[in-house]
């Protein structure tokens, strides 16, 4: 019972600070691949796959796969599934909530690890309790990185094999219990695979699973039945590692692989950081730690050898292992603290317990009181800091400190060691700065604070109440759950229009209604960019993926005077992975929906993805039209060479005077099903201005009439889309043009004519056909009979 009122008034305080922003892109690539999971589409990076631009992905896949450890996609899986099911909840949201309970259990085993290890209930709380308010662990809740769900199955795992080996140490003399001896075995080994899963440090950790496992007389093994279970464990681990090992060789983060090119060099840079800096070290960011080491003492002292070496053995193989194995990466970028040490929080915590039996005892002199309860208060005011600053802060001062002095500082060299750039003091000087956290972003504090302390005080009742029997446990139980729930649900539900996903946006609030309304399965969703990516990651609840394309090169991003490449070749304008993602998405996909923040009117902007896409597809309609975004659907089917020859299939020569109609092409024929998309290539060419024409943007309208006259599906634009109007268009040049009509799905089967007409639309008048035939009309051409079927 004491455990679910920790688990309550921690998730309480955590949500009370949670913020739902990512800090990181490594915390949207493994969204983005628990995203994909959810819809059946393995793990592959479809809003975040600009961050991965691989030239040819296996397997003929549009885009790469997630490529790292996979286990904290799949365990937030789960929560994706609850967002998109709940109206009011955003998918972005609600995973960020993930580290928030990882947390606030590691807590909890915290706590059984203390009771397992002979302390008493109240210190081994107390130790929890200063764990997941003292530690670093605090500000890593409220982010989506992996090292907190490896915390928690690291811990369950050692948890698991102190219980395993307490069992084989009380074997004598007693009658031995295979159930309970392999039931604490299988739970350490399955958290050791889950956490090899969530991240391959856990083969770091071998030594501190030996130290924590092996029985005080080695003897106590010499039992059959220990034997002939540990040879099997010991097979499947085997087998396991065998698979493992193959399946993730490719992987940037696969240390097994780089056994063989271990690099030095950057330890003596390294180690020192994570050790003793004042500006990175473990100590730093949770100085309620550094009471750990007279916990360590006083453990030495009562010969408690393997509680004291387990959490120094763990904090040298991390630190070192990591020292050696990331290299250059070894600051772990944006976060607060050592990310890459946080596994080791809980098990220096172990050398608490000493100190919080010491504290409840009142055996401590009140000088030594007075130095624990400053320490612990000086630690849980480093994290308040750390939830209630926004972490960008850090490196945005130290970009403008760089520019003030000339030269830059780097948070992993400057923010390190020198006083005068310590994050931590940084921060609490900016602690005035605009606060991440939700419910003050929002202003639904008197929402979320109210529900936040009725839980906190639950958890605190339930957490000091004993309980002596299973009802009062249910009851209790029912409370914290009830609590929680209401809090996650109606807190969430107040943050789900947050401005920093755009949710104030209208048009965007436009476009999802109409991608809600319209789409079906064979769909997709590209995005021009990543401008819209986190609205769309938060908001969108279908099944049909959403691939963000590359920044265009030929594109003048942002206040640049220039773009990258400057050129008047459209195919080198465009990103040359356009090339290579888009045949293989369009083998897959019936229709594509494209977004984009980029208008025919955009000052000092040319498009290349959209010219692409109009160039070597097939444009259908622009459903939405705004100068913020536009939605544009598109047949994905090849589109014939802008280029002549070759020459289209169906010849026409319909001169309309500001240009004729070479010919056309049904890259699908002239059969299609009702409810797709009919791709038409048009193929202009222009002659000159006649002398009863003067300049103009005529546009051209496509249309599928059917036998009673009546228009059943139409297309009306400039040609090609705006990119080529037609008072631009020089003489004796060749246009193709690209058109796709929407058919309603409900088209009763028939044949239907096929109607291009030119159109002045400031007249509201069509351009006579100046060589019709006899009995043919006048203002518009007849291409041909379509055939619909169902």
């Amino acid at each position: 019972m004491r455990a679910v009122g920790l688990f309550g008034l921690l998730v309480a305080v955590y949500f009370l600070t949670y913020t739902g922003d990512p800090v990181s892109t490594d915390e949207l690539l493994m969204f983005d691949g628990a995203h994909s999971f959810l819809h059946g589409r393995s793990l592959e990076l479809a809003y975040t796959s600009e961050f991965r631009p691989y030239s040819t992905p296996p397997g003929y896949a549009p885009v790469i796969g997630l490529d790292t450890e996979p286990m904290q996609a799949f365990v937030a899986t789960p929560l994706l599934w609850l967002a998109e099911h709940i109206p009011g909840i955003g998918m972005m949201q609600l995973a960020w909530t993930l580290n928030i309970f990882a947390t606030a259990l590691t807590a909890v085993v915290l706590y059984y690890y203390g009771v397992v290890l002979g302390y008493r209930d109240r210190a081994a709380i107390l130790t929890a309790l200063a764990f997941g308010l003292a530690t670093y662990a605090w500000p890593y809740s409220k982010m989506f990185f992996r090292e907190p769900l490896f915390t928690l199955l690291i811990l369950i795992c050692a948890y698991g094999l102190e219980r395993w080996r307490q069992q084989i140490e009380g074997i004598e003399g007693q009658r031995f219990r295979l159930s309970s001896f392999v039931g604490w075995l299988v739970l350490a080994l399955l958290t050791l695979v889950l956490a090899m899963l969530t991240k391959q440090t856990s083969l770091l950790v071998a030594p501190v699973l030996i130290l924590v496992a092996l029985p005080g007389r080695v003897r106590r093994l010499l039992n059959w039945r220990i034997v002939a279970v540990v040879i099997l464990v010991l097979a499947g681990i085997g087998l396991f590692a065998q698979v493992y090992q193959q399946s993730f060789s490719g992987n940037r983060y696969n240390i097994l692989a780089r056994l063989g090119i271990i690099d030095l060099s950057y330890v003596p840079l390294a180690l020192p950081a994570y050790l003793i800096s004042p500006g990175f070290s473990i100590w730093a960011f949770s100085p309620v730690l550094l009471l750990g080491f007279a916990g360590f003492y006083s453990l030495l002292r009562q010969g408690r050898l393997r509680q004291a070496l387990v959490p120094l053995t763990f904090l040298l193989s991390l630190a070192l292992g990591y020292s050696i194995f990331q290299g250059s990466n070894w600051y772990g970028g944006t976060g607060w603290g050592p990310r890459y040490l946080l596994p080791v929080v809980p098990f220096l915590a172990l050398w608490l317990l000493p100190i919080a039996d010491a504290i409840l005892t009142r055996g401590l002199a009140a000088w030594k009181q007075a130095v624990i309860v400053g320490v612990g208060a000086l630690s849980i005011f480093v994290q308040v800091i750390g939830v209630t600053v926004s972490l960008q802060e850090f490196p945005g001062y130290l970009y403008a400190e760089g520019v003030a002095l000339g030269h830059s500082l780097a948070p992993w060299q400057a923010g390190v060691w020198n006083p005068l750039y310590n994050p931590i003091f940084v921060l609490a000087h900016r602690i005035n700065s605009p606060s991440p956290i939700a419910w003050v972003l929002n202003g639904t504090g008197a929402i979320v604070i109210p529900l936040c302390l009725i839980t906190i005080g639950t958890g605190v009742v339930v957490l000091v109440r004993r309980c002596t029997s299973w009802r009062g446990f249910g009851l209790s139980a029912a409370a914290v759950g009830v609590s929680l729930a209401a809090t996650c649900l109606l807190g969430l539900g107040s943050y789900y229009h947050d401005l920093r996903f755009r949710g104030n946006d209208t048009i965007l609030w436009q476009i999802l209604d109409k991608l809600n309304v319209g789409m079906q399965s064979g769909d997709a969703v590209l995005l021009n960019d990543n401008y819209f990516v986190r609205f769309l990651m938060n908001y969108y609840k279908r099944p049909e993926p959403i691939y963000a394309m590359l920044d265009a090169p030929g594109e003048r991003l942002g206040d640049n005077a220039s773009p990258e490449i400057v050129t008047a070749n459209p195919e080198l304008q465009a990103h040359t992975y356009d090339a290579v993602m888009l045949p293989r998405l369009a083998a897959t996909t019936s229709r594509w929906w494209y977004i984009t923040e980029m208008g025919p009117y955009s000052k000092d902007r040319l498009r290349p993805t959209e010219h692409y896409l109009v160039r070597h597809y097939f444009p259908a309609q622009e459903l939405v039209t705004d100068v913020s975004a536009r939605l544009i659907t598109f047949a994905p089917i090849n589109a014939p060479p802008d280029s002549v020859p070759p020459w289209p299939e169906h010849k026409v020569g319909t001169d309309f005077g500001s240009a004729t109609l070479v010919g056309y092409d049904l890259p699908l024929g002239d059969a299609v099903r009702a409810g797709t998309l009919l791709p038409i290539s048009l193929l202009w060419r222009h002659d000159g201005w006649p002398a009863d024409l003067s300049p103009f943007d005529y546009s051209i309208n496509v249309s599928l009439i059917n036998h009673e006259g009546a228009t059943v599906a139409q297309r009306a634009m400039p040609p090609l889309s705006t990119f080529a109007p037609m008072s631009t268009w020089v003489k004796g040049g060749y246009y193709r043009d690209n058109h796709a009509l929407e058919l309603p799905p409900n088209l009763p089967a028939g044949d239907y004519t096929l109607w291009v007409l030119v159109y002045d639309w400031s007249r509201n008048t069509n351009l006579p056909v100046r060589n019709a035939a006899p009995n043919a009309p006048a203002d518009h051409m007849v291409l041909g009979t379509i055939h619909i079927g169902n």
